[in-house]
């Protein structure tokens, strides 16, 4: 086992900016480090701040590593999560964590993806599964005791029911097992919530039939719930999030687009329904989750993405350890808040930037101290990775698009070959972000082009809603306004354009080249999709179904054909590549073998990867390093950097 414990003095701590680069073509790091599973990932410091666990990958698996940060005598301890994908870690007590581990299991006739929490010792013993050992478990973590504990809240489904169905509310003892239901499900409540004293305190539910939302809530534990908030999404009323209680129980914090069309954080009052007073919001960007003190009881800072992942305090003390923390920092880094301590005396950080992957430090409030936990990729050399910066192109339609240009360090910025890279979804957007597939493909020449299209999230329901109905139309149109600017603006030869994605972006990449055949010298899609009534018609199973539809299909109902690429192949010039694993669940793997049967009886000219147990997130180091390598390949012979 490496050590990968450092103590660092903020005030000497410095690490030379990215932008420090010689003129020189970088080395070709090779696809296996990009591919690497990340080193640390998902770290959690245990209540009394002297115990770390978080995720790690060691020689292409997965373990949990738990490490002393004041016992240097401790050996470290790993444990294997063998096929198991690590939802999240926390420590119930100081001695004992629980972890959320997700599998994909046979349900009938269809794969699905069931989660089920485990409790174990720190030193690896001692392992015990809370809750049903039912197939269609459904579990999640409703409450931890903050100073730690024997007993935690779960939400789990019983054995009988099917995995998406309403959850009840057990205490667990996270030792023993044993459990005591404190809440019946309730219909058509998926989510449930406690506050700072673990009392259940409001659920939140979707009705798939009638298209509703709801919330349910009760002051203390001896009220009955009540509906107080209630919205029809066919009719687009908008409706609040609870993010977070408030002393005075009829108040609420919650999340809500209404009044300016971006999430902002706002004081609801329950007696009344409705807000009453504004708390936080962003005037270009929705905000994301809350950061509330180990207790529970005080939000103490809220999560935003601008052109990167910030953090908005709420008070001086966090502002000036902010300020303290970003000492040295590389320009182009943010440093965000992951864990803290009970008593809020250490705490986690993450640093990382577009060439920067993540590194975790501990930061000791008490002397201003950073003490590194370890990077996520050590092996990659920062300086051969290639900047990003924020471009804004205006697409045909006067549409304002915020978008991300990665330039190769050491060529000419004239002239380049580009990879236009759409991302998935298209519910997400991209930003300024360490991405591995990026600097792959900055390295080996490309210049990267990401643009947040019309339906990509974080920037309002407006810009988002544009996006409705308009698959492979506007969406696509906007793809294309991207190349045309990076051509325009002399950064890209017009004549070496590629269009590379995954999932949505898969999708987007194969209606590329078959939307406009001239545009594109080739594709390459992982786990993209060929058929949009299909996908539609899988949905169907699922609790997201109708506003995928909706957002697909939008008011005017487009052909779903004239925007499906396995209906368009006789279209396509260019030379494609596909890669989709059998396990895929969120697109399913005959996406991908109907678009091959297409493509074969057409006489295309294309090339196909089948992932043998590969799944939609490229979750095994095997599967990553394969889709580089075949990348890499592939566009070396048709579009040569």
């Amino acid at each position: 086992m490496r050590s990968f414990i450092v103590f660092v003095s903020v005030g000497l701590f410095f690490i030379a900016p990215a932008s420090a680069q010689t003129a020189a073509l970088p080395p070709t790091i090779p696809a296996e480090l990009f591919g690497q599973l990340p080193f640390i990932a998902n770290a959690e410091i245990s209540p009394d701040g002297t115990q770390i666990a978080m995720e790690t990958g060691l020689n292409g698996r997965r373990f949990i590593l738990v490490q002393s940060l004041t016992d240097r005598n401790q050996q470290p301890t790993l444990i294997p999560t063998v096929k198991w994908d690590l939802q999240w870690l926390r420590w119930a007590s100081n001695d004992r964590l629980i972890l959320s581990l997700g599998s994909q299991t046979k349900f009938i006739h269809d794969l699905i993806y069931v989660t089920r929490v485990f409790g174990i010792d720190r030193d690896g013993k001692n392992l015990k599964m809370l809750g049903k050992q039912s197939t269609s478990q459904m579990a999640d973590l409703v409450y931890a005791p903050p100073q730690g504990g024997n007993h935690v809240l779960l939400a789990l489904t019983s054995d009988n029911d099917l995995p998406f169905d309403d959850p009840y509310v057990y205490q667990v003892d996270v030792y023993s097992g044993r459990m005591k239901e404190v809440q019946k499900k309730r219909e058509n409540i998926r989510s449930w919530y406690a506050d700072a004293d673990g009392t259940v305190r409001f659920g939140y539910g979707y009705n798939r039939s009638a298209n509703t939302r709801r919330i349910i809530y009760r002051a203390t534990e001896d009220e009955a719930f009540r509906t107080i908030d209630k919205v029809d999404l066919d009719e687009s009323q908008t409706a609040i999030t609870p993010m977070s209680f408030l002393p005075d129980p009829n108040q609420l914090i919650v999340s809500t687009s209404e009044k300016t069309g971006r999430d902002a954080l706002y004081i609801y009052d329950v007696s009344q329904e409705k807000v009453v007073q504004d708390f936080f919001g962003h005037e270009q960007v929705d905000i994301g989750g809350t950061i509330d003190s180990p207790d529970g009881r005080e939000i103490i800072g809220v999560n935003y993405i601008d052109d990167m992942h910030r953090i908005h305090w709420f008070k001086d003390e966090w502002r000036e350890l902010q300020t303290v923390i970003d000492v040295g920092a590389p320009t182009n880094t943010t440093t965000v808040v992951t864990s803290l301590s009970a008593d809020q005396s250490r705490i986690v950080v993450r640093r990382s930037g577009p060439t920067m992957p993540p590194n975790y430090y501990v930061v000791d409030r008490r002397n201003n101290k950073l003490q590194l936990l370890g990077k996520a990729h050590e092996k990659i050399d920062e300086s051969s990775l290639a900047p990003m910066s924020r471009v804004t192109i205006k697409v045909r339609d006067g549409l304002s698009m915020p978008s991300y240009l990665t330039l190769p360090v050491g060529r000419s910025d004239k002239n380049l070959p580009l990879i236009l890279m759409p991302h998935g979804g298209p519910w997400a957007r991209d930003y300024m972000q360490y991405d591995y597939w990026v600097q792959f493909l900055a390295n080996r020449g490309y210049a990267v082009l990401q643009p947040n299209f019309r339906g990509s999230t974080g920037y309002g329901d407006r810009y988002t809603d544009l996006g409705d109905g308009k698959w492979g139309l506007e969406m696509q149109d906007d793809l294309e306004d991207a190349v045309k600017w990076a051509v325009d603006q002399g950064i890209v030869d017009p004549a070496r354009v590629c269009i590379v994605g995954g999932s949505y972006g898969g999708y987007a990449a194969m209606m590329g080249v078959a939307k406009t055949p001239d545009l594109y010298r080739c594709a390459v899609s992982f786990a993209g999709v060929g058929d949009v009534e299909e996908i539609l018609k899988y949905d169907r199973k699922f609790l997201y179904y109708k506003p995928t539809r909706d957002a697909v299909q939008g008011e005017e109902k487009p052909d779903l054909k004239k925007v499906s690429p396995e209906y368009q192949v006789d279209r396509i010039k260019a030379p494609l590549l596909l890669v989709h694993g059998t396990d895929d669940i969120s697109v399913p793997y005959e996406q991908a073998q109907d678009m091959v049967t297409a493509l074969k009886k057409a006489r295309k000219q294309f090339e196909f990867i089948e992932q043998v147990e590969g799944d939609h997130h490229l979750t095994r180091e095997d599967h990553r390093i394969e889709f580089l390598k075949k990348m890499e390949e592939f566009l070396a012979k048709h579009n040569p950097a």
